[in-house]
This record gives structure tokens, C-alpha cells and sequence, in this order.
């Protein structure tokens, strides 16, 4: 326990770094800095460096700084803003500041008028319409901001210029599948649905990759990207708590929130293999109010990009020569049971153990061309050998909103009040043919064009829980009329990069 027994950890701990000195912030309603020439000397300044806005704006309850960055002369914050002060009830914003004694005080230019991200302006209740909780990241040309919609609690992207100092205007969403919505008011997408769960993101130079946070039911583990937009859950849990905010069990355990990551020493934009995790911390039985802690604790992380520890299998084995890998025991019954090359592909490892993007578990599972076999020792046979729901994880990943120009099909409709969705037409008919439910899942999604990865060309496809269903008209009258899409091989590239 760093700090406390206090209300000033209200808000996830970050560094500026040396100015010489190293700054730390804090927030409540007012930001309060930490100055020191480590982590373990930071010292409170006298005055917060960043106060709340002036009654009836829309930071009069409070200017949370959550990022800041040098950038030359001038540091450059953005901080999470309040209105509407009755708790939970309020409307959010984030905002932008600026410091010229090296982080040690905030102004706020042009203020009122430097908001830089607001909700879409059609959203009249204050939760709906909240938009904040930020963090700020710097790749290449641009800052990335990480920020979080109240009214569905999944994390959003926006970006800005860096020649363009992350202004008030300069600020664009990403929508659909680009950054085309303007910061004040525009629409946005979630990026990472309930996989990417808190704002914190930050480069991990050892891992090569961004890392933020992954919320499980009582706790948080990790979660990384290659590029900062496209994630996958890692690890188990890394911070444990047993009670939430709001609970009015306060025997249910520790409240533990507000996370984020800094390097040994002090860098909270980049970190190494070891570094710590800040959080806040109330005890069990007691209030949040006036009993709010810091705490850090020790995380050594190593690569997750690396070649799986595969192990061909022994029983029964059946060698692909057209990729080298075999297949045996129950995946070899499942397979030859369900379709074989024509629904499954070949297979494109051999079997591995694998943590689960949907609960955290750890499974024994083999990729193929168009499918993910997991075993599930817990089921009795033929439950034992499951699908991945691979159309769910491509759909929500290169359709956050849900993809564009979908038409609901006419020819022998047959509609799934489970999803909401149409199957009908040639689609209808391959479905019924080949597994139907348990092979492809349900749709979900309508039909619409989109353009292949493999060729460039636009096909009609439509999403199923399992599969995605391409239509071949220069196929027609064969049976390649419809064909599926690799999703298998595609997620194993994506999950694996660097293996062959």
C-alpha cells in the first residue's frame, strides 16, 4: 500500500516521466501530482495541478488528468470531465489541458471550449450519453485515445495528429471499420467487445506488443494487440477482487479497480518484461469513501507471440502431406464424422493447449483451414469435441457496429429468433446440408458484399456463429457454388504470427 487510507485514487495512476523528476498523477475531482526521483520517493506538490471546472460546465464535478505527454516545451494532458454532479448519474466528457512548467500545473485553453471527445448528441440521457475514462497512446503519427461509452461499457478508439497536438477538433473515431467520426459528437464502434475492458493500454517493448486490460468475473487479466485495435485475452487472472462498485456487501471481499501498468522506472507508456500493476484497493468491510488505497504489486510478463507447444497426436494418426500435420483421436473421429476437408479444411497444426478468449480456461485444441476443434473433458460424448465460434470472433472484429448494406434474403426464408437473423437461398439450402446448427451455428448477420482477403474480389456473404458463407456465382450450378471462407487458417495467423 502506496498511499492511503483517502479519496485521492479515483483514477488509474500514470507518470510523465523525468523532467528531470518524475511526476505521477492522481485524481478526485481535482488532480494531484507526485514528484520524486523514483516510484518509491514520489512526494505529494502542494496545490493539484489540474482542478474542476467552473459550476454549470461540463468539468464542474471534476478534471480527472489520465494522460499526458511531452511534446517539446509543452506537456500535453487530456483529462476525463464530470457534469450533472448526482453520482452515478452524470455526464461525461474528455478534455484537453496543456503545461508549460513540466507537468507541474494544467491550464485549459480556450476553456470551456476544449472538449475533445463528446457522445453523439442524440443520446439526452447524461449515462448514455457519456463518453470518457481515457488513456492516451503515441504510435507513429498519431495519439491513440482509448476511451469508454457509459451506455455500453466497451472501449473505443479515437485518433489525432501529433503535428496536430491532440486538440479539441483534431480528434477523429473510429466508426464501422475507420477513423471517420468527429470526436465532438461523432458515432464510434467498440473495438475489442468484452475482451478489451478498461481504457489502460501501453507498449510493452518486450512482448512487442500493446497490452491492456481483460475483465473476467471477479478480476482482471491481460490482453494484447499487435496494432493497438485488434485483441485476444492471454492470461487468467492477474488482480483478483470480491465485491464491485456499488455492492452493498461489504463482508463480499476487496474492491480493486483503476488499473494500470508503469516500468520499474516510472514509465508508464512503455514497460519491459518486469513491471507493476497500480490499482486501488478498499478493504473488505469497509466503505469506499475515505478508504480508497493505492497498491502496486510485481508482473513479470513474458512473450505470448511464440510457437505453441504442439504434440502431434499418437492415436490413430492420419498425416496430411499437404501440410505436414497429423490428426488422430477424437479431432480425427470429429473430423471425418463432419464433412472432412470439404467443411473443416486440413488441418494446419497439430494439437496444443490454448487459452480460451471466451472464459479464460485452458484447452486442448487443434486449428484447420475453416474450423477450431476444442476438447471439452467436462462433456460426455459427442459434446466432447466443440467448434470455436470463429465467425463470431472475425465478425465482431471487422464489424464492431455491425457491417454495412445487409438485405434480409426473400428466397425461402427461414428466420432465427435466437439472433434475429434470415437464412434463405443457396445459403439455406449448403447450411441445411452440411451440419446446419451444429457445424456453422447460427447466422448472424444478413447478407451483404464484402471483398475477400484472398482474391480482392466482392462476394455475397453471410456471418454464421461458426462460419462465414461466400457465394460463387462464376460456381454456379456446382457444388463450389458456395464456399467457406478460411477462417481457421486466417485466426491461427493472426493468434500464432511467427508460425511457420
Amino acid at each position: 500500500e502506496l498511499l492511503g487510507p483517502d479519496d485521492r485514487t479515483d483514477n488509474p495512476f500514470h507518470t510523465l516521466g523525468r523532467t528531470p523528476s518524475l511526476i505521477g498523477y492522481l485524481a478526485n475531482q481535482d488532480t494531484y501530482g507526485f514528484v520524486g526521483i523514483s516510484l518509491d520517493t514520489l512526494q505529494p506538490l502542494a496545490q493539484p495541478v489540474l482542478t474542476r471546472g467552473q459550476a454549470g460546465r461540463f468539468d464542474s464535478c471534476g478534471a480527472w488528468l489520465n494522460s499526458t505527454w511531452r511534446d517539446g516545451n509543452i506537456v500535453r494532458g487530456w483529462y476525463h470531465a464530470e457534469t450533472e454532479c448526482n453520482y452515478p448519474i452524470m455526464r461525461k466528457s474528455v478534455a484537453y489541458a496543456e503545461s508549460f512548467d513540466g507537468g507541474r500545473s494544467f491550464s485549459k485553453p480556450n476553456y470551456p471550449n476544449n472538449q475533445a471527445i463528446t457522445a453523439p448528441a442524440r443520446y439526452s440521457d447524461p449515462v448514455a450519453g457519456s463518453e470518457g475514462d481515457q488513456h492516451v497512446v503515441l504510435v507513429g503519427d498519431y495519439y491513440y485515445m482509448y476511451f469508454v461509452a457509459a451506455r455500453d461499457f466497451q472501449v473505443r478508439v479515437a485518433r489525432s495528429k501529433v503535428s496536430d497536438g491532440g486538440k479539441p477538433g483534431t480528434w477523429l473515431k473510429y466508426y464501422g471499420d475507420s477513423f471517420s467520426q468527429a470526436g465532438l459528437g461523432g458515432e464510434s464502434s467498440p473495438i475489442a467487445p468484452d475482451l478489451l475492458t478498461r481504457s489502460w493500454v501501453s507498449y510493452n517493448t518486450a512482448l512487442k506488443l500493446f497490452v491492456g486490460f481483460s475483465y473476467y468475473d471477479w478480476g482482471y487479466g491481460l490482453a494484447v494487440s499487435p496494432d493497438g485495435m485488434h485483441w485476444r485475452r492471454v492470461t487468467n487472472l492477474v488482480l483478483s477482487f470480491g465485491r464491485q462498485f456499488g455492492s452493498p456487501d461489504l463482508s463480499a471481499g476487496r474492491m480493486a479497480d483503476y488499473v494500470s501498468l508503469i516500468s520499474t522506472d516510472g514509465n508508464s507508456a512503455e514497460q519491459g518484461s518486469d513491471c507493476y500493476v497500480y490499482y486501488m484497493v478498499v478493504r473488505s468491510g469497509e466503505l469506499l469513501n475515505g478508504h480508497r488505497y493505492l497498491v502496486r504489486q510485481s508482473l513479470h510478463l513474458e512473450p505470448v507471440y511464440k510457437t505453441p507447444e504442439q504434440r502431434p497426436s499418437s492415436d490413430n494418426p492420419r498425416r496430411f502431406a499437404e501440410t505436414g500435420k497429423k490428426l488422430g483421436g477424437k479431432f480425427r473421429n470429429y473430423w471425418e464424422q463432419h464433412g472432412g476437408l470439404a467443411q473443416q479444411g486440413y488441418p494446419v497444426s497439430d494439437e496444443f493447449e490454448e487459452v480460451s478468449d471466451l472464459n479464460g480456461q485452458s484447452y486442448r485444441v487443434q486449428y484447420f483451414e475453416r474450423a477450431v476443434f476444442e476438447y471439452h473433458p467436462e462433456n460426455q460424448p459427442p459434446n466432447d469435441v466443440l467448434l470455436s465460434q470463429l465467425g463470431s470472433f472475425r465478425y465482431r472484429e471487422r464489424y464492431p457496429a455491425g457491417a454495412a448494406g445487409q438485405r434480409v434474403s426473400n428466397d425461402n426464408p427461414r428466420r432465427f429468433s435466437e439472433t434475429g437473423k434470415v437464412l434463405g437461398g443457396k445459403f439455406r439450402d449448403y447450411w441445411e446440408r452440411n451440419g446446419g446448427l451444429a457445424q456453422q451455428g447460427y447466422p448472424i448477420s444478413e447478407e451483404f458484399e464484402e471483398v475477400s482477403p484472398v482474391d480482392g474480389k466482392s462476394y455475397v456473404v453471410q456471418y454464421f456463429e461458426r462460419a462465414v458463407f461466400e457465394y460463387h456465382p462464376d460456381n454456379a450450378g456446382t457444388q463450389y457454388e458456395v464456399l467457406l471462407s478460411q477462417l481457421g487458417r486466417f485466426r491461427y495467423g493472426q493468434q500464432y504470427p511467427t508460425v511457420p
